[in-house]
């Protein structure tokens, strides 16, 4: 605890001013040395009370939840929002970002306002988002939701619409086709949702019936739980939903949710005005009434849990369940690949044979995954660039002079020798270009971290 560190020295080192709460730590031990209050002080872990019942804890915890309890029933009789706190005494500076005391976690703090900006901005254009729709996202409820799964890189992949699609591997020549392997049309990630087979039907119909479930357990009223059901399902069904057939009271949800789109409705864009609806509801409840915002998270928890499962279903359909399986289907996707790169065998220059195998089925026979996927990407540079020198030195009439050895007698060990320096050559340039190129993007045109940036202010200063 700061306040019992603080009795080794008598004035505040600067990193223990960038502690959490110093303003208020500070304030107490300062309180007690000019007063002479001879002061003891203890650490007590809060809310154990989730853990066990409120009498079988010590008093400390008890007098901890307690003190919790009040403050909370304050807040909600008498509380405001204040995002300017006041200065205590005792603290003479205080970090503001936009309007807003910050008070802990400053670095994180620090980054994040440099990084929102640019994510915002990022979503503007990529989803060509006005700021009236930024504005009516409920980022909140996507935050709190994000928290509770721990699958941060599939979470960034399902939000940010990056996900390993047919149609994206496709599009960056990782795979030959972008089709999806049930219905053979064109995999995007609106198609993964809506794909008509069966494996995908029995998704949606759980997917739907589960929100109700989690909605009637909080106690949500039916007006509201049955019109977002409705809608999410007449979406998935047709690919839009038509505002006359719903309560006019729910026009507002629907439409700022179109304006969205209700495809980012699966990626935790939902719309403020459903968590209005709930904080407006008159559905008397027994125990205390959630949240708004925490009944949006909720929401949004269970969409984004259901599309993980939609993904990873969708990898065992297309990947196989079992290692054996995905072990096979990857050595049948790299071979077509493998194949299709010895083929420019023709088209290359005869002095890079060396790069390419005289029995490929072979190879590929007696190789596995792994193999023929080191193969694929340590070779394909080298054999474009061959091919690409050949193609050049065919318009200028150029002979390579392997042609001119390929007439002697007993050239064989020659031949050989020269494919293998050759293909050394030509393998180890590639590597050597592509590491000169590492080296300039990590050491010129790239953004400086903020951490850095603050450094060199307080080298500076």
């Amino acid at each position: 605890m700061s306040v019992l560190v603080h009795k080794h020295y008598k004035e505040p080192y600067p990193n223990e001013t960038l502690k959490s709460e110093f303003d208020v730590t500070e304030q107490i031990y300062r309180t007690t040395e000019i007063y002479g209050i001879n002061a003891t002080y203890k650490w007590v872990r809060g809310h154990q009370d989730k853990h066990t019942a409120y009498d079988d804890l010590p008093l400390e915890a008890q007098l901890n939840v307690d003190a919790d309890k009040f403050a909370g029933d304050f807040q909600i009789a008498k509380g405001k929002f204040r995002p300017m706190i006041f200065l205590l005494p005792n603290c003479d500076a205080m970090l503001s970002i936009r309007g807003i005391s910050i008070t802990s976690n400053y670095r994180r703090q620090l980054i994040r306002a440099y990084v929102e900006p640019e994510y915002i901005q990022y979503l503007q254009y990529r989803f060509s988002w006005s700021n009236e729709i930024i504005e009516v996202i409920a980022w909140k409820c996507l935050s709190l939701a994000i928290q509770r799964i721990d699958r941060d890189v599939l979470i960034t992949k399902v939000c940010n619409d990056l996900l390993p699609t047919a149609e994206t591997l496709y599009k960056m020549r990782y795979q030959h086709h972008d089709t999806c392997i049930l219905c053979h049309n064109q995999e995007t990630r609106d198609h993964i949702i809506r794909c008509k087979s069966m494996s995908r039907i029995k998704w949606r119909q759980k997917y739907i019936c589960d929100p109700r479930k989690r909605l009637d357990k909080m106690e949500t009223e039916f007006a509201i739980s049955e019109t977002l059901s409705t809608a999410i399902a007449e979406w998935l069904e047709t690919g839009e939903v038509d505002v006359s057939k719903y309560p006019i009271k729910y026009a507002n949800a629907i439409l700022s949710q179109e304006r969205i789109g209700w495809r980012h409705f699966f990626a935790g864009k939902i719309s403020q005005e459903w968590s209005k609806l709930h904080d407006n509801s008159t559905h008397i409840t027994e125990g205390k009434k959630r949240d708004g915002y925490m009944w949006g998270a909720a929401v949004v928890e269970i969409t984004l849990r259901h599309f993980i499962q939609l993904w990873e279903l969708r990898n065992e359909e297309v990947h196989g369940k079992t290692v054996q399986q995905q072990e096979r289907t990857r050595k049948t996707k790299l071979s077509i690949d493998a194949r299709k790169l010895n083929e420019l065998k023709d088209k290359a220059r005869p002095v890079d044979m060396g790069l390419f195998h005289n029995d490929i089925e072979a190879f590929l026979d007696q190789s596995t995954a792994q193999t023929i996927a080191s193969f694929i990407s340590s070779h394909r540079k080298a054999i474009a660039n061959s091919v690409q020198k050949h193609k050049e030195a065919a318009i200028i009439g150029a002979t390579s002079v392997v042609q001119w050895i390929r007439g002697w007698r007993d050239n064989g060990k020659v031949i050989e020798r020269m494919h293998a320096r050759q293909r050394k050559a030509l393998l180890e340039t590639d590597g050597r270009k592509k590491e000169r190129r590492r080296l300039q993007r990590t050491t010129s045109g790239r953004q400086k971290s903020i951490v850095g940036f603050m450094s060199l202010m307080a080298v500076a200063y």
